[in-house]
């Protein structure tokens, strides 16, 4: 397995970032990569919510919410996706740092195709994946703060 960990400051109060992150199907308002998202199931949130993504490079992807803790943090299995990678596990937390900031913390967690002889594969998403992190925490800071969808400033490569 591999593993990718990032964290961002955000001049924004933990529940202001928590409630933008728990609308489960406005992914696409902060995503730069994703043009549309949706919820597919009855679940608009927590345990059990789907979505489906659409990329701009034309890729979709399904998640799903299998562990949460309300206002706290979500892990999301991502249970569908065109990727090479397997077993793609975002764990999202918002976590307090001072009155009225924030600190969002990413951690994602993935296998590499075919066993051992894909794992130069796994490698070579690391970059890009931390690359992707990256753009979608300086969105969802945007976001956050202007309340400015970032849809469409990023194609996907």
């Amino acid at each position: 397995m591999f593993h990718i960990h990032a964290e961002h400051a955000l001049n924004a109060p933990r529940p202001v970032v928590w409630d933008v992150m728990n609308d489960f199907g406005s992914h696409y308002r902060y995503n730069p990569f994703v043009q549309h998202s949706e919820i597919i199931n009855d679940v608009p949130t927590g345990l059990g919510a789907e979505r489906a993504l659409q990329l701009y490079d034309g890729s979709t992807m399904r998640q799903r919410i299998v562990d949460y803790e309300a206002g706290r943090s979500m892990v999301v299995d991502v249970v569908e996706s065109e990727l090479l990678i397997r077993h793609f596990i975002i764990e999202l937390s918002v976590e307090e740092k001072t009155e009225g900031t924030c600190k969002l913390i990413y951690d994602i967690s993935y296998a590499a195709p075919f066993g051992i002889v894909g794992y130069p594969v796994g490698l070579l998403f690391k970059p890009i994946l931390m690359s992707r992190i990256n753009h979608v925490l300086k969105g969802l800071e945007r976001y956050v703060l202007t309340r400015e969808a970032v849809t469409g400033l990023i194609r996907s490569r």
